[in-house]
């Protein structure tokens, strides 16, 4: 085979006619057209939006999640823009994609509603940003810090290091608590019960003073105890202290609660477990005795 029969036969495969498209045909060469068009527009969009975090948003006096939100919507503009310039280039006008328009549309409307449902919803999540990349949120029990919110689903990496991939759907319909919405402190509460012998005003001093002097807590809002109830077995209290951060909360109600317990055991407080007393009334009448030997 000569080059020149290489050539035609290459140019035949190129133009070999697959589907017409309104007034329009899809070819072998174009749809390859299209697909290298395509993949060239990703790879500008992910580069332009690596440039716009890095480089542009860097000096800037946004937050970290500011400028992961601002970088998606760069990437999503330039990908639209990009789909239609390369139909364009390539000789598909958009009017002639009507009908396959129209394909798409009964497509979401009978197996596409999550992912329509996912898209819109972050779109809107990276516009309203109720959530941003590296707040503390806690979804139905899971805690985490969200990593990215992407197209279909927003990333969300629990204290045990479990990535949960949430859909963005579902961030919009339920009730997300977000630990880094504007403020980051937040208030640690530890309940503790003492032995009705003890002096509740004695308890108060150590707790309040067990708080204030820990490193994680805040001088304001300032830390207080309060005497809580009259317990079956115990006078219960419980000191209410702030943290900067969502992430220190949990060790430093650990640590309070050692260093009650060494506190109270130093000053001879009791801490009771639950009990019953016993009371055994005597009785002068004699009880039956039975006789369950066989006759």
């Amino acid at each position: 085979m000569t080059f020149d029969d290489l050539s035609t036969a290459v140019s035949e495969i190129w133009n070999l006619k697959l589907l017409s498209v309104g007034e329009g045909t899809l070819t072998v060469g174009l749809i390859l057209s299209l697909f290298l068009g395509l993949i060239i527009v990703w790879i500008i969009a992910g580069f332009a939006q690596r440039l716009l975090v890095s480089r542009m948003l860097k000096r800037t006096h946004l937050d970290d999640g500011s400028k992961s939100a601002l970088g998606r919507l760069g990437y999503y503009i330039i990908l639209v823009l990009g789909v239609f310039l390369v139909l364009d280039t390539v000789g598909l006008k958009i009017s002639s994609l009507a009908f396959l328009g129209g394909l798409i549309g009964i497509g979401i409307g009978f197996g596409m509603q999550n992912i329509a449902s996912n898209f819109i919803s972050g779109l809107i999540l990276l516009l309203e940003r109720p959530i941003r990349a590296g707040d503390v949120v806690d979804i139905n029990g899971d805690m985490g810090v969200v990593e990215d919110i992407k197209l279909r689903t927003t990333h969300v990496r629990t204290f045990n290091n479990i990535l949960l991939l949430v859909p963005n759907a579902d961030l919009i319909s339920t009730v997300v608590k977000n630990w880094s919405s504007e403020d980051m402190k937040v208030r640690g509460d530890v309940t503790v019960g003492v032995s009705y012998n003890s002096d509740p005003r004695k308890v108060e001093e150590i707790l309040l003073r067990l708080a204030q002097e820990h490193e994680n807590t805040m001088e304001d809002p300032a830390s207080t105890v309060a005497f809580l109830d009259f317990g079956n077995s115990s006078l219960d209290f419980v000191v209410r202290f702030w943290v900067p951060q969502p992430s220190l909360r949990v060790g430093t109600e650990s640590d309070l609660r050692y260093r009650i317990f060494e506190a109270f055991k130093q000053e001879g407080i009791e801490i009771p477990f639950p009990q019953h007393d016993l009371h055994i009334r005597a009785s002068d009448a004699a009880l039956p005795i039975e006789n369950r030997n066989a006759s």
